[in-house]
């Protein structure tokens, strides 16, 4: 079974901007592949992400009003970029 037929919630494209942050990088602006109401993936833009199981900060951008940081957890990783998964409140 592939991927994509294990998956809960599809997958939309969506190319947007949004800032990660974590200690072991500070921030930085990256870009988003797609999005579900699970998760995102976000493009590395070159840059090294922490190792599996790390759990960072995703804020949107560009939008009208500031929108509140994220926590989600990197759950796939590969040459450009991250699967994250997004953490419930009380995570």
């Amino acid at each position: 079974m592939g991927n994509e037929e294990r998956r809960k919630h599809p997958r939309l494209p969506l190319s947007a901007r949004v800032t990660v942050r974590d200690p072991s990088f500070g921030s930085m602006v990256v870009n988003t592949r797609d999005i579900s109401d699970c998760g995102l993936f976000v493009e590395n833009g070159g840059h090294p992400y922490p190792p599996l199981g790390t759990v960072i900060e995703v804020q949107a951008m560009d939008l009208p009003e500031e929108a509140e940081p994220l926590k989600a957890r990197i759950i796939r990783a590969c040459i450009d970029g991250v699967g994250l998964e997004f953490l419930a409140a009380q995570d």
